[in-house]
């Protein structure tokens, strides 16, 4: 597998990845109505380490903050546009690459009324798919809390292994929490999956 883009070059140029029912792209100022539709829903909030969304100032200021990071080529965050209704319906992204630019530690959030219709598992594919065909990543993992059972089911449709339950390991919204640790490795994704061109995860083949 051939990297076409250096990790920097990929965090300072991040380009749209379309699916076949979204747009994954840049977020942008006018995306603020939106975004504060799902980010001050408790519903959402709730499995997310960001805090509920008060107003839509909250909304701007975070958008502003991840364009100020665009700028620098220090954000892999995309918003997850429905192409059908052209509107943005959730976040996705890594929010850490450590280990060397090896690893990177990918998290998302979508808007309640499109919950349990495919769409993350789609968005979360086509964010595996490139780390690991444009970014050079080795690993990419994520995290849930234990109770969460849509979350990691997304993370094993895309090939996810559990590699363990880590107790009392991340600190959220004031309390210990413990969280399931999935995984997939650029080894694995190259053996079990083949690219179909468009910026998504296939099939198994």
């Amino acid at each position: 597998m051939t990297n076409t883009i250096t990790l920097n070059g990929a965090l300072t140029d991040l380009p749209q990845i379309p699916t076949h029912r979204l747009l994954l792209r840049r977020l942008r100022l006018d995306d603020a109505a939106d975004l504060f539709a799902y980010a001050s829903d408790p519903a959402v909030t709730a499995t997310v380490t960001f805090d509920t969304h008060l107003s839509i100032d909250d909304s701007l200021a975070f958008i502003r903050h991840v364009v100020e990071e665009y700028g620098r080529g220090e954000r892999a965050a995309w918003g997850i546009e429905h192409r059908a209704e052209k509107r943005l319906i959730g976040t996705i992204g890594f929010t850490t690459i450590r280990a060397g630019g090896y690893v990177g530690v990918a998290g998302y959030a979508l808007a309640r009324p499109y919950w349990r219709q495919g769409l993350m598992t789609e968005a979360l594919g086509a964010v595996v798919d490139y780390g690991f065909r444009h970014m050079g990543l080795r690993r990419i993992e994520a995290t849930c809390g234990v109770d969460n059972i849509g979350s990691y089911r997304v993370m094993e449709k895309v090939g996810m292994q559990l590699d363990g339950i880590l107790r009392d390991a991340h600190y959220v919204k004031g309390r210990l929490i413990t969280v399931r640790l999935h995984s997939i490795l650029r080894r694995d994704y190259e053996r079990a999956y083949r690219s179909d061109g468009v910026g998504r995860l296939p099939p198994p083949a």
